[in-house]
């Protein structure tokens, strides 16, 4: 009955062997939807369904294998503290019905490299009937870490020798050396990758996909992946969905994260009905929390078809190591004495001890819980609002730079002084931007192809032409194609100044932007189309992605002539030098001329190696625009002869 997750059917009694079968699947779409809202409910008899997205199909491959009577059923690549370490959690069935006797060989290579074996280990052992779980530990000293910038891949392999002359049986699971973690809440908080502090700059996907709507093939998988880092993200989020396999793949391959929610998790915890509404929507607990999560087991159908959901997705998705983060529902602050809450976080962490489980994101960051990675320390809000994990949502435009986004120091959004929690802003701002409808028509029109977003993209782009055209509008723009890549253009420019200013306030730890793909039935607010198109110049917003940046901020936007203009001056990211520079900075008028100079001796911020830096290196600097149009202040830092930025 789960949706959006992999099923398992034992054939046994059905299958006919040496003959023809037919394999029956019946698909079904209780309630679909087809835009961001994972809080309704669908009635189908007797049962009440948690809806999910408005299409149908079997996307994730389907395969039939014979099995001996004893074999290896799972295998569960386990990162470690120490990112050179992975335990295989490797997991037998034995069907025999008695103990038996049986060898296991495991190994580690490079992926493409099967005959590189990097560290090999024999194992003897008695199985008992049913299902025995082996762990094993390795550490590879040389071995190469899995980052965004670097994404080498491993594999695990395991061969199991029954006696009693049954059958072999093995397997293999692709992984990464990789650990991520949050470290000194409470007083520094941060977090970490490889022992080195990141701050990932994502932004929320609903799970829709041209042309089908569900799901992406490989090519439209990786067309994601690169997408995202050519605007320089560094994470995308699987918002109110389960993933889909394909995408992790590419994820895994190409270097880029992952944080994901499995939609509707909140139908455990609670109904969302008028009784049952303060179990989701609760003040800060007063006295203690009961973490145990005795009593919390979910009776009703709703909640147990959503638990079985959430656990398969946990699962089947624990061996990629571009997913960093669980999160169970977006936008709820519950009622933390529900014990439904810790039963459901702590068997996602029975499952999957090695990474981050949050309970929520946003709207308020009150009532968070969230499990660390072993071994499993649950934090919760303490009454006052401090959990250690504070998410905000700031969801909601205003699409365009304004003033108010920065006003000087301590005055910019976003801006956060939290510096003992892990600061997230879950889901900021908006900047709706229409997507390149001739563009994807053309597309369409080339392949041959049809596509759930086909009729309506001919529809808006037959309206955009008409509208240009009856108001002369096409004098600035002569087609459709260049108003939706000007807006694009003003929405990464947006964008870039939002991550910016998240930068140089240096206590920001994860950006999360509003959002990622745009659909034909809503959340306009997309870097993307449901192709993965991208809708503007991508460099808008790279360039605030930089690993070093340096930051020019003026006060105004806007002054009167001859009125002064205040700027402000910071760095942020890892210098590549250290020691003493010289800042150079210029102001310039509409026809390019320099107005006036300044020169600064700094010196360059020098935190521990694994740190990010976030400096302010000059306040308050002024001059007098004395014609009006465009101008321009330009900065560089140099050591000697040599640019850093």
């Amino acid at each position: 009955l789960v949706g959006e997750t992999p099923f398992t059917a034992d054939l046994t009694g059905a299958a006919r062997p040496g003959g023809e079968q037919l394999l029956a699947v019946r698909i079904t779409n209780p309630g679909g939807r087809m835009e961001w809202n994972d809080t309704t409910s669908f009635r189908w008899g007797k049962y009440l369904f948690p809806t999910s997205h408005g299409f149908g199909g079997l996307d994730g491959g389907i395969y039939a294998e014979a099995l001996p009577p004893v074999y290896v059923e799972d295998l569960f690549c386990m990162n470690r503290p120490d990112p050179r370490e992975v335990t295989l959690r490797i997991q037998v069935r034995n069907e025999t019905g008695k103990p038996l006797e049986a060898r296991l060989l495991a190994w580690i290579h490079p992926e493409g490299l099967p005959g590189k074996k990097e560290v090999s280990r024999r194992v003897s052992g008695r199985l008992a009937p049913g299902v025995t779980v082996l762990e094993e530990t390795f550490r590879l000293p040389r071995a190469r870490l899995w980052s965004p910038d670097h994404p080498f891949l491993y594999k695990a392999c395991v061969l199991l020798r029954p006696g009693g002359n049954l059958p072999s049986d093995g397997t293999t699971r692709r992984f990464g050396f990789r650990w991520f973690e949050a470290r000194g809440v409470g007083e520094d908080a941060r977090l970490y990758l490889n022992g080195r502090q990141i701050l990932p700059v994502s932004a929320i996907s609903w799970g829709f996909w041209g042309p089908n709507g569900l799901w992406p093939d490989e090519e439209g998988a990786r067309k994601e992946v690169r997408a995202a880092k050519a605007l320089g993200l560094t994470m995308l989020n699987f918002h109110r969905c389960v993933g889909r396999p394909a995408v992790l793949d590419a994820q895994d391959e190409l270097g880029l994260l992952r944080y994901e929610e499995p939609g509707a998790g909140e139908r455990i915890l609670a109904p969302r009905d008028r009784e049952h509404w303060g179990l989701l929507y609760a003040p800060s607990p007063k006295g203690p929390v009961d973490t145990s999560g005795r009593g919390g087991e979910p009776k009703s159908f709703a909640a147990r078809y959503e638990l079985a959901k959430v656990l398969a997705m946990v699962r089947r998705d624990r061996n990629h190591p571009s997913l960093v983060l669980y999160c169970l529902q977006n936008e709820i602050w519950p009622d933390l004495r529900n014990p439904k809450i810790f039963y459901t976080l702590r068997r996602m962490h029975e499952i999957d001890p090695t990474r981050i489980i949050l309970l929520k994101s946003g709207i308020e960051p009150r009532n968070q819980a969230w499990v660390e990675p072993y071994p499993g320390r649950i934090r919760h809000d303490d009454g006052t609002g401090f959990s250690g994990w504070w998410d905000r949502h700031t969801v909601g435009g205003p699409g365009l730079l304004t003033d108010s986004f920065y006003r000087g120091p301590r005055r910019m959004t976003p801006w956060t002084e939290n510096k003992k929690e892990i600061v997230m802003w879950g889901e900021m701002l908006g900047a709706p931007t229409p997507d390149d409808h001739r563009a994807v028509l053309s597309w369409y029109g080339r392949t041959g192809r049809w596509g759930y977003d086909r009729a309506d993209r001919a529809r808006i782009l037959a309206g955009y032409r008409g509208f240009l055209s009856r108001w002369g509008f096409n004098r600035a723009f002569p087609s459709p194609s260049d108003l939706f890549r000007s807006a694009g253009d003003r929405a990464y420019a947006f964008w870039g100044r939002v991550v910016e200013n998240g930068r140089i306030g240096g206590l920001t730890d994860l950006m999360v932007l509003s959002g990622w793909e745009s659909t034909t039935i809503d959340n306009h607010s997309g870097l993307v189309d449901c192709h993965r198109n991208l809708k503007g110049d991508a460099e808008l917003l790279r360039r605030y992605t930089r690993p070093f940046l340096l930051s020019l901020k003026a006060r105004n936007l806007v002054v009167g002539k001859g009125a002064p203009l205040l700027f402000d001056v910071y760095l942020a990211g890892r210098s590549p030098s250290r020691g003493k520079a010289l800042l150079l900075l210029r102001a310039r008028d509409p026809k390019g001329r320099i107005l006036r100079g300044w020169k600064k001796e700094i010196l360059l911020p020098d935190p521990p190696e694994n740190r990010l830096a976030a400096s302010l290196l000059a306040e308050g600097l002024s001059f007098a625009p004395d014609v009006p149009g465009f101008w321009r202040i330009e900065g560089d830092l140099r050591t000697g002869e040599r640019s850093l930025v």
